[in-house]
């Protein structure tokens, strides 16, 4: 479960203390009106917790869920604006040149970085290009792109 293990001790030490506290009054309430009422009250206690321990793991995941949501559709946006920054370096028509270029871009109603490294591949008629992609100038890349760009692809003669 992931619970340490004086957690559990504590738990259990609560629990002991509390039925000690409980339990003179539960006796008396035994006495007065029966067992089979006092038995009621408290299996209807115990399903309560049961359910508001099940609402508390459902609450948990359903943050989860949506943290998880988020966090994909930023490196969504991100994988975007990386192959924006691609196509136009493209569209450009120009050989990309060896080196390293930055600049930002606005999508989403967001302001992206962008980081692009070019360099000579092992085939001479190609280039190398990285392109990586952050929500803050110097934050973690979210998205990065690599790939190898041709003359004919960049519109180069």
């Amino acid at each position: 479960l992931g619970v340490a293990t004086p957690t559990v001790f504590a738990a259990f030490s609560v629990a002991l203390v509390v039925s000690a506290i409980i339990g003179p009054w539960s006796g008396r309430l035994i006495d007065r009106h029966g067992g089979r009422p006092v038995l009621m009250g408290t299996s209807a206690l115990f399903a309560a917790a049961l359910v508001a321990l099940g609402m508390a793991a459902a609450v948990q995941l359903t943050t989860l869920a949506a943290d998880n949501a988020r966090a994909l559709s930023r490196r969504t946006e991100a994988d975007w604006v990386a192959m924006n920054q691609l196509g136009a370096m493209q569209l450009a028509g120009a050989w990309p040149a060896d080196g390293s270029t930055q600049g930002h871009a606005v999508m989403a109603g967001r302001t992206w970085y962008w980081r692009q490294q070019v360099q000579g591949a092992p085939i001479p008629s190609l280039r190398e290009v990285a392109i990586e992609v952050r929500d803050r100038p110097e934050g973690p890349a979210l998205a990065t792109l690599h790939t190898l760009v041709s003359p004919a692809a960049s519109g180069a003669p």
